[in-house]
């Protein structure tokens, strides 16, 4: 029997597949470890339980939703957002977390994600919004799978340029983006952050996708 916890072979390909339903639970767990130093301050222990509420909801789930597999473990997530798409309604946001974290929650989670990195890359761009990759199965092409399904995403509508938004100063993130041709496009100052989230700014990258062969 498989054991969902052993990362197992490292020549086991990558697999990406469009994210489902059944899939948000695991989503919400890779998301909450790994962006624990970003949820955690807002959420505390509920992190997972608030992002579930936001993929419900549709704040974490945008048009494009994707899960890479390795030998059919869930080994990252990456949530794009194609310039078309239409932010969900907030109220609903709104009441869910109110329902689970009751009011005085509700007001400390909502002024904590107005605080989180948010400078858009452009317009007429596919943006990354969410990139995070099971810590089980780092070094493994998880994250280089996951912008190449973002890339051919962007391709399917015609959209030429990918674009996110990274922390100053985490390097691993930034050499992945690197050398999949990303380039630094703007640093934008978020010193108000610091006291919370342990960062004053953030860059944001784009990257020009090739025409087809």
């Amino acid at each position: 029997m498989d054991n969902p916890n052993n990362p197992g072979s490292e020549s086991q390909p990558v697999r990406v597949r469009r994210m489902r339903r059944e899939d948000w639970p695991e989503a919400a767990r890779i998301l909450a470890v790994a962006f624990a130093d970003k949820f955690g301050p807002i959420f505390g222990r509920s992190s997972e339980r608030a992002i579930m509420i936001m993929l419900e909801t549709g704040h974490m789930r945008t048009t494009e939703a994707y899960l890479a597999e390795i030998d059919g473990h869930p080994a990252g997530v990456v949530l794009g957002k194609p310039p078309s798409s239409v932010h969900p309604p907030d109220m609903l946001l709104l009441w869910r977390f109110q329902a689970a974290f009751g009011f005085q929650g509700t007001l400390r989670a909502l002024a904590g994600l107005s605080l989180l990195p948010s400078a858009s890359p452009g317009r007429n761009v596919y943006e990354v919004e969410v990139l995070a990759t099971n810590p089980a199965y780092r070094r493994r092409g998880v994250g280089r799978a996951l912008l190449q399904a973002c890339e051919a995403a962007a391709r399917s509508i015609s959209i030429r340029t990918l674009g996110l938004t990274v922390i100053e100063g985490n390097e691993a993130a930034i050499a992945l983006y690197r050398s999949y041709g990303f380039v630094r496009r703007k640093r934008v100052w978020m010193g108000y952050a610091r006291p919370f989230f342990g960062f004053s700014a953030v860059w944001t990258m784009v990257k020009k996708i090739p025409p087809s062969s």
